[in-house]
């Protein structure tokens, strides 16, 4: 099963990578036009607490893979076609429900967690244009969940490619403006192609006859296993924001500094851990349905010990090469050379997380796929925690350079406890 995964990663791997290019594409302009200023950093504030729906919405995406995989599994298609419907339908009605709390309380949510924003009317004012963005994530979710089930990993790949092409088209037309909502007017145009995209691949199981009601026992199933899972997944999620806050109360162009040198670190880990928990999760939970609950142990051991080394040979060469890889990205139009010294010094350190963050997202799929919702959940809160904690102490002693120190060392706890967690599991 190892080298099944693992070719499939690779394939996964290689598809993210050209969508990851375009990313960093796209960021390269945004730095050429907007560069390290308080503007763009509200827009990163604001994109941040509107993509929390986008963790909530995930958890309840994770567990429903595994309950698609089980029921392909056992031939029972009809069945995977109601839950799929009613739960896109479901997803829609309660992500129209959060994302407008989301606007109304991102401000005060941000206030309490770092200290706001230098332009509080600009934030508000982005993040009701993202509205449509949050609403989003309750169709997206399910519907990338269906397409994972059934492996149709090659398409799932390449979809978010859509969101950096179009924002990279409106922004160089309309450059001339400065401001940055032309990047919201990319983000929300990206997200409607998708969101077009992925109804067109799933007509077949969303349309016909099925009832809304009464919800599939199936549905309900992944309801509670999603609310238990979605207490991890936002704190996962708010841990992004609460980085980015504790930046705002630094100084003006801090949160896009660490935005900026986040990116190609975080490219590396969706090319690494995120591609094989995407790939592992159907394959684990298909095996653990059949009762190999050993053959998934051997399994998961087997691609820790072969992405550890990767890991850590990844985050060596990007270290060395920083400075180089944000010379070449970004130093361009408003990035300047002392932005470049800045951006590259935070992002060595980004770097370090790189194991960490690989091996907890496998071993968080494992456990996904074993339905141990609950363990998982604790962790990525434990996880939480840990950040409030180190963020502002690692701030007093080392600056902004304290919050890449601060992630390697919660991923590297997480790894450990979720690792910890698989080898202890009996089912």
């Amino acid at each position: 099963m190892p080298r099944k995964i693992l070719r499939s990663a690779a394939v996964v791997a290689a598809l993210s990578a050209l969508v990851k290019l375009v990313g960093l594409v796209k960021e390269s302009v945004v730095a050429a036009v907007f560069g390290v200023t308080a503007a763009l950093d509200a827009y990163l504030l604001a994109f941040t607490a509107l993509s929390l729906p986008i963790g909530f919405f995930a958890s309840y995406q994770l567990s429903l893979v595994s309950t698609l995989a089980r029921l392909r599994q056992r031939g029972d298609l009809g069945a995977a076609r109601v839950v799929l419907r009613q739960a896109t339908v479901l997803g829609l009605l309660v992500a129209a429900l959060i994302a407008p709390v989301m606007v109304a309380f991102a401000p005060a949510l941000v206030g309490v967690m770092g200290g706001g924003t230098d332009d509080p009317d600009r934030f508000s004012r982005y993040a009701l244009l993202l509205l449509p963005f949050g609403i989003a994530a309750g169709v997206t979710a399910p519907l990338y969940a269906a397409l994972q089930a059934e492996r149709r990993f090659l398409i799932a790949s390449m979809l978010p490619v859509a969101t950096p092409l179009f924002t990279i088209a409106i922004v160089l037309c309309w450059r001339g403006l400065g401001d940055p909502v032309l990047l919201i007017y990319g983000v929300v145009a990206g997200v409607a192609a998708e969101v077009a995209v992925l109804a067109y691949l799933a007509r077949r199981s969303l349309g016909g006859t099925v009832p809304l009601l009464p919800l599939a026992g199936a549905v309900k199933l992944v309801a509670r296993q999603g609310s238990v899972l979605c207490v991890g997944s936002t704190a996962f999620a708010l841990t992004t924001l609460v980085d980015q806050t504790y930046a705002a109360g630094i100084g003006g162009g801090s949160v896009a500094a660490i935005t900026f040198a986040s990116k190609v670190p975080i490219a590396l880990a969706a090319l690494g851990g995120t591609a094989l928990g995407t790939v592992a999760l159907p394959h684990f939970a298909a095996r653990l349905a059949s009762g190999e609950t050993i053959a998934a142990k051997r399994g998961f051991l087997r691609v820790i010990a072969l992405m550890v080394p990767l890991a850590l040979v990844a985050g060596a060469l990007g270290w060395f090469a920083s400075e180089m890889i944000v010379r070449v990205l970004f130093e361009r139009g408003s990035f300047d050379r002392a932005s470049t010294e800045l951006v590259a010094g935070i992002q060595k350190l980004y770097f370090l997380q790189l194991p960490g963050f690989w091996v907890t997202v496998v071993a968080h799929r494992f456990l996904t796929a074993a339905n141990a919702y609950r363990a998982v959940s604790a962790v990525s809160v434990g996880g939480l925690v840990a950040t409030l904690l180190l963020d502002p102490l690692l701030i007093h002693f080392f600056g902004i350079h304290g919050l890449p120190l601060a992630a390697a060392l919660v991923y590297l706890g997480m790894a450990a406890a979720l690792v910890a967690i698989v080898l202890r599991a009996r089912s």
